[in-house]
C-alpha cells in the first residue's frame, strides 16, 4: 500500500510540472542496457527503461521522467537461488552541450524512488541518479542515444544504455 501512495504522490507532483506553460511533454523514449550492482554483488543485469522529455526549464536544461526495471536471479550455492527486482522512478534534469556537430553530449542528475524486492524483503529507497551520454538525430523526429546512468540507493547500480527518443513536438 505504501508503494502505491508514493507512486501516486510522485505522479501528482511530477505531471503538474509538465502542465506548466514552458514545460510540456516533448518526447517519449525507450532504452535497454547492461548493468551491475556491486552492493548486491549482481553482474550482467539487463535493464529496460522508459523516459519522458517534459521540455525545457531554461536554455540547454530540460526535465525528464525515467522508469527503470531490472530483475536478476542467480545461484548462491547450496542449491539456493537468489532473486532481486528493482523498479526505479525518477525526475532528472539534463544539461545539453550544444556544438557544431549532430552529436549532442549531455549530463544530468535527479532524485527518485527505487522499489526493490530481494529474497525475503521488500525495500523502498530514496535514490540519487547521475547520468551522462550522447544524443544523435536519426530522423527529424527520432533521436538515438547512448547513456551511462548511476543510481545511488540501497542497491547502488549502474547501467549502460542504448535507446531511442521519439519527438512529439
Amino acid at each position: 500500500m505504501a508503494k502505491q501512495v508514493v507512486l501516486l504522490l510522485f505522479f501528482l507532483i511530477f505531471f503538474p510540472l509538465c502542465a506548466q506553460p514552458a514545460v510540456k511533454i516533448h518526447a517519449v523514449g525507450a532504452r535497454m542496457g547492461w548493468g551491475r550492482s556491486a552492493a548486491l554483488n549482481v553482474n550482467n543485469i539487463i535493464i529496460s527503461g522508459l523516459s519522458l522529455n517534459c521540455g525545457d526549464l531554461q536554455r540547454h536544461l530540460s526535465l525528464h521522467a525515467y522508469i527503470d526495471y531490472w530483475n536478476k536471479t542467480k545461484h548462491a550455492g547450496d542449491n539456493k537461488i537468489v532473486s532481486w527486482r528493482i523498479l526505479g522512478i525518477s525526475a532528472i534534469t539534463k544539461h545539453t552541450f550544444p556544438n557544431q556537430t549532430n552529436i549532442t553530449p549531455f549530463v544530468g542528475g535527479g532524485v527518485g524512488f527505487n522499489f526493490g524486492k530481494g529474497e525475503s524483503n521488500a525495500t523502498f529507497d530514496l535514490a540519487i541518479h547521475v547520468l551522462g551520454g550522447l544524443s544523435v538525430p536519426v530522423t527529424s523526429r527520432l533521436n538515438g542515444l547512448a547513456e551511462f546512468k548511476y543510481s545511488i540507493d540501497g542497491a547502488d547500480y549502474f547501467g549502460i544504455f542504448l535507446g531511442m527518443d521519439y519527438q512529439i513536438r
